[in-house]
């Protein structure tokens, strides 16, 4: 089972309000793929936050723990669209996102794969939660998975952010990093200290590429003109733990081509999901 634990919040595209979060699109792309998923988020109590719990309560997850936060508000991210591409802004005044529920030993055990989302690492709160679910997780020799998805705007520094994304990429097995997020980590970085992880690379519309085990694998996408890009990284990861939580010794350039399929058929439409 993949437990998918993070962010879930409002992305606001153009006016419309859709549901987002990284974390959250993960969960339910590897779950309309027929995978076995649970989520882990907090979210306010407000008018936004039961637009979400109504959204997540439909899916069928394995298992869905929200907490319903009375003292903060739902997370917003403003989505800017140009040409198709998309830039965020987001509005964490006393939000929720960081907030997190605990997880049981029983919710833990019966996982696999545990993908954590970035933004709750933002907050003091947030990080030490999710530092202590890794050493928890890593005790019972589970898998962590980690988008990296850089929000530098969300911290107080470009620094800090590229350390703690340095510190959790070192204590993942699974990890995926875009190209721009390449040449801020560094790539001796890369190459080295995360040389025995499985490292997975959205390349745009060139495609991606999954570095394991000393072996470089890449695979094409279909050229297409998107209409919104927002939340195709997501697609391709959902598709990615889907599919290793499938096949404990998988095909990798099948993994990427079916994960490109997938982060495509996203940015077809407007919106993450």
């Amino acid at each position: 089972m993949i437990l998918s634990v993070g962010e879930i919040l409002i992305d606001v595209i153009e006016g419309v309000s859709k549901v987002g979060g990284a974390p959250f699109n993960v969960a339910v792309n590897a779950s309309r793929l027929g995978g076995d998923v649970s989520f882990v988020g907090s979210i306010g109590k407000d008018e936004e936050g039961e637009f979400l719990k109504n959204f997540a309560s439909s899916f069928g997850f394995n298992t869905l723990l929200l907490k319903e936060d009375i003292n903060r508000k739902t997370t917003k991210a403003i989505v800017e669209l140009k040409d198709g591409e998309r830039s965020f802004r987001f509005e964490r005044d006393n939000t929720a996102d960081a907030y997190l529920p605990l997880i049981d030993d029983s919710l833990l055990s019966r996982s696999d794969i545990i993908h954590i989302g970035s933004l709750p690492l933002s907050i003091k709160e947030g990080k030490e939660y999710i530092l202590s679910l890794i050493d928890k997780a890593h005790k019972m020799n589970k898998k962590i998975s980690f988008d990296v998805n850089f929000r530098s705007d969300v911290y107080s520094s470009v620094e800090e952010a590229i350390e703690i994304s340095k510190r959790i990429c070192l204590l993942s097995d699974i990890v995926k990093l875009s190209e721009d997020e390449i040449s801020l980590l560094g790539e001796d970085f890369i190459k080295e200290a995360l040389k025995d992880k499985m490292v997975f690379i959205t390349l745009g519309k060139k495609g991606s590429m999954c570095s394991f085990k000393g072996k470089d694998t890449f695979a094409k996408s279909e050229p297409i003109k998107p209409i919104d890009t927002t939340g195709a990284g997501d697609a391709f990861m959902g598709a990615v733990l889907y599919m290793l939580d499938k096949d404990k010794d998988p095909n990798m350039e099948e993994v990427l081509s079916f994960a490109n399929k997938v982060a495509r058929e996203c940015c077809l439409h407007l919106g993450a999901i």
